[in-house]
């Protein structure tokens, strides 16, 4: 696979991973009435117990290399549980990708958190199949979790901007964008590791001018607080000198994804169990 194809890859699974975050209405807020509702939701969300929750990710690519121009495509959909209380986790994902030199690739994963430990199966095009584990720290729980991920960037947007009112799933809701604390996003992005692409690392990139274009949207319940669905835009612009194990600083990406979370089932049982098969898992190092 070429280094530019496992960059792209790493990046895209890395977002997908992190993401995992409107409408006009009517009425208008005062800001001290949006400020309440940011610090309810914060609230609420933070001392949710457990939640289920559908993603959808589609994602356009331009890439310029020494060789031309390439395009390629992904799209996944993917479920997941988290269990808060319990740092468990589960996550399956169906992923679809166009990639020059290996057409059409189809790529599932499961991921689990569990007994204080991080399982992940992943079919990679160019490496196969393979179970890995690694030790689950609160740092790492933070930065899988993608519903701790939607509350952090709740709590610490810069900017938060009313757009009236809708309904998700028969639940009344206030939309609201944010802008968020860019850092902490970086931060988020940087901490995620691929296995089998471990050299390919986020951590220590200077993401700064990355983002050309960046929106989060979300939907809280008017009597919980409670996120309904999450939308994220974004549009980057990277160049190979950006990254680390570039072969060429001329190759230019850019990278257009829309991404859409929308949860429920709160505070429901759940029961989380690690496929038999993961026992076997290599562990690699944490992170």
């Amino acid at each position: 696979m070429s280094t530019v194809i496992k960059i792209v890859l790493a990046i895209s699974l890395a977002l997908t991973l992190s993401l995992a975050a409107f409408g006009c209405g009517e009425g208008e807020l005062t800001q001290e009435d949006i400020e309440r509702i940011v610090a309810d939701a914060t609230t609420a969300n933070a001392a949710v117990n457990t939640v289920s929750f559908d993603m959808e990710m589609e994602m356009l690519m331009d890439i310029t290399t020494p060789d031309g121009p390439v395009q390629m495509t992904m799209v996944s959909n993917g479920t997941g549980t988290v269990d808060q209380a319990n740092q468990k986790m589960k996550i399956l994902m169906d992923m679809t990708m166009d990639i020059p030199e290996l057409g059409q690739q189809d790529m599932d994963m499961e991921m689990y958190a569990t007994g204080g430990w991080m399982y992940m199966k992943m079919d990679i095009p160019g490496l196969g199949e393979r179970w890995v584990k690694m030790p689950l720290t609160e740092e790492m729980w933070q930065s899988q979790s993608q519903f701790e991920q939607q509350v952090e960037l709740l709590r610490t947007a810069r900017e938060v901007t009313f757009h009236g009112s809708e309904t998700v799933n028969g639940t009344a809701c206030y939309v609201v964008e944010i802008v968020p604390d860019m850092a902490v996003l970086f931060d988020i992005i940087s901490q995620q590791q691929m296995p089998g692409m471990e050299d390919m690392s986020m951590a220590g990139l200077d993401m700064g001018d990355w983002f050309k274009d960046f929106s989060i949207k979300l939907w809280v319940a008017k009597d919980s607080y409670l996120m309904m669905k999450a939308e994220e835009y974004l549009l980057m612009e990277i160049t190979a000198g950006d990254l680390r194990g570039s072969e060429d600083d001329s190759g230019k990406m850019t990278m257009d994804a829309n991404i859409t979370m929308t949860c429920y089932d709160y505070n429901e049982d759940v029961f989380i169990e690690l496929p038999e098969e993961a026992l076997e898992a290599a562990e690699i190092p944490g992170m």
